[in-house]
């Protein structure tokens, strides 16, 4: 998704959507999962964010760059109408990203995203603009008992915390324990169907 022309077409969309929705001034926050808490892609984030100083352009030339520095440089960059508009008309950025793969990346997610809620003194029905991958959006990522509108389609999420920020993570892996039931009891049920048919 980085380095791949096809990211742009989606890039343009998800920008102007959200530009649209932090025009409201009833956002407070935007949490990027692009955005990892620690490393270069933060740094490229705060660096831009103090000083308008932009990383070295991606060369896909380049092969002796790793995952993040890579993301440093592209990820800074497809965002900038958005840090633009963040400078010009303040809005707290939550860096909710995670390197974790697998299972365990919807709970540092939720963890991330209520260790800087919580770092940025916001409360509870402080409204912000969430934007996940299209996985990530569909399934709520721990923000289950969040109010949520979102298109899977597009990968965006709007979210409302209506909960103590340190509940989330607990939120997500009831979610996650409940979908795991859900799954066993389909199972169960094809099971039967395909042994009485």
């Amino acid at each position: 998704m980085l380095k791949t022309p096809g990211s742009e077409i989606r890039t343009t969309a998800t920008v102007r959507l959200l530009l649209e929705l932090l025009a409201d001034v009833k956002y407070k926050y935007f949490a990027n999962e692009s955005y990892s808490q620690k490393g270069p892609i933060r740094a490229g984030v705060d660096e831009y964010m103090k000083s308008k100083t932009l990383p070295p352009v991606f060369d896909p030339k380049q092969t002796d760059l790793d995952v993040e520095e890579v993301g440093k440089r592209v990820l800074v960059r497809r965002y900038l109408p958005v840090l633009d508009f963040i400078r010009a008309n303040p809005r707290y950025i939550l860096d909710i990203g995670t390197i974790i793969d697998g299972e365990a990346r919807d709970a540092a997610l939720a963890q991330n995203f209520a260790d800087e809620f919580k770092q940025r003194g916001l409360h509870a029905g402080d409204a912000g603009v969430v934007l996940l991958g299209a996985h990530h959006a569909a399934r709520g990522v721990g923000f289950a008992e969040a109010d949520r509108a979102h298109d899977p389609g597009e990968g965006r999420l709007q979210l409302r915390v209506d909960q103590e920020p340190d509940r989330l993570p607990e939120a997500g892996r009831r979610a996650r324990r409940r979908r795991g039931r859900d799954h066993q009891a389909a199972r169960r049920a094809d099971s039967r169907t395909t042994s009485s048919g």
